[in-house]
């Protein structure tokens, strides 16, 4: 049976679309972005309403013939396109598979989430898998920041499992063995902590010796995985560390954002007056690092009250998981409210320079055509399930 949707998640979802419009006017500063954008907005539309009047259960069904179409989406700007690959053409309109991706996956994982087995490590295996492999296909386009997203997207998924903190400490050992191969101190805490979770997580010692031999190995690689990485991606990690080191380079972006949400103080300096912005000392102004603009026009109180309505938007999509009685549904409505949870801390933590620059645009507010099509169809998936809560 279904119900009424619900009508807060609807009213915060409009007002975001509408805060967007109004940024985007500002941050375009009179270039064609403005008008593309609201293009994009009136285009979305459709696929908003896919969404929402979708049944849950088609999704069900195509979830792995969507996923298999998804990877040949994936591979194929590696085959057919050169220098940056990440970017199909049909001509009169271009597109992003990777974010069309993180939505395929978010569906295919509430399915293997909701009806799988949750108590032993092999059976997370499978999924990690389904994740790892559009991670690596948009590492390679190179799209670093985007790739993470579906590992992420994973370990939030996790989260919802019912797993205790020392069991999701082993299942996300394999990353952090990555993060702390690079100093001696690091690498001994994690073995400890490592050594404590597998024993409160009650681990055979053999799945436990031969994990932490797996962690090792991928401990070693670290130093490979860094010289791997293209050299813009190194420079803005070490940005990150210290903007200082490269302040008309990799730091530029870090340093201008914090600069900018800065100098707009509490209130700011009002709609249409923020001069960092309008002097272009902030690159992608309109893209990544929007909310910079929001901070220097709107100040502290805009971007408090822009933040207040992504809590409530994110809270009310994972307050509709909770309420479904419906497995998949439930694990969907995670699925959502993890993804925009994710674009929104990251996006926000590049702006205020406490996360690297890794080019995640900010949903609804920034401009991107790929991405706002996946936020709409989330959207509404999202009140769509807010309705379903009854189903079975």
């Amino acid at each position: 049976m279904r119900k009424k949707i619900d009508r807060v998640m609807l009213v915060v979802f409009i007002l975001l679309i509408l805060y967007g419009i109004l940024v985007q006017f500002s941050a375009s500063g009179g270039k064609p972005f403005f008008k593309r954008h609201v293009f994009l907005l009136l285009l979305s539309i459709p696929v908003f309403l896919t969404g929402f009047f979708i049944r849950p259960r088609l999704l069900l069904f195509l979830s792995f013939p969507l996923y298999l179409g998804g990877m040949v989406l994936l591979i194929f700007p590696l085959i057919f396109s050169h220098g940056v690959k990440r970017w199909v053409s049909l001509g009169f309109f271009r597109f992003q598979p990777s974010e069309f991706m993180k939505v395929i996956l978010i569906i295919l994982l509430a399915r293997l989430f909701a009806f799988g087995e949750r108590k032993r490590l092999r059976a997370f295996l499978f999924p990690l898998v389904l994740s790892v492999l559009p991670f690596l296909l948009v590492a390679v386009e190179p799209d670093l920041g985007t790739s993470v997203v579906f590992i992420l997207l994973f370990l939030g998924f996790l989260f919802f499992t019912g797993i205790n903190v020392f069991q999701y400490f082993i299942y996300i050992s394999p990353i952090l063995a990555v993060l702390c191969a690079f100093h001696i101190l690091s690498w001994i805490v994690f073995v400890l902590l490592f050594t404590v979770s597998a024993w409160f997580s009650k681990m055979r010692l053999r799945e436990a010796v031969l994990l932490l031999f797996f962690n090792s190995l991928l401990g070693g690689s670290a130093p490979v995985l860094w010289n791997h990485l293209h050299d813009y991606q190194k420079k803005r990690i070490l940005a990150f560390i210290n903007p200082g080191l490269d302040p008309r380079g990799a730091g530029w972006h870090i340093l201008q954002s914090k600069i900018a949400i800065g100098s707009g103080g509490i209130s700011g300096k009002g709609y249409l007056q923020g001069t960092q912005h309008r002097l272009e000392f902030i690159p992608a102004s309109h893209t990544d690092f929007v909310f910079s603009v929001i901070g220097e026009e709107f100040g502290f109180v805009g971007c408090i009250l822009l933040l207040l309505l992504f809590f409530i938007f994110i809270y009310r999509i994972y307050s509709t998981g909770v309420s479904s009685r419906n497995p998949f549904h439930s694990f969907l409505s995670y699925g959502i409210a993890i993804y925009f949870l994710l674009h929104v801390f990251i996006n926000t933590g590049m702006a205020l320079g406490i996360l690297p620059v890794v080019g995640l645009p900010l949903p609804f507010i920034s401009y991107g055509g790929s991405f706002l099509l996946s936020c709409m169809f989330l959207s509404g998936l999202a009140l769509n399930l807010s309705g379903r809560v009854y189903e079975y």
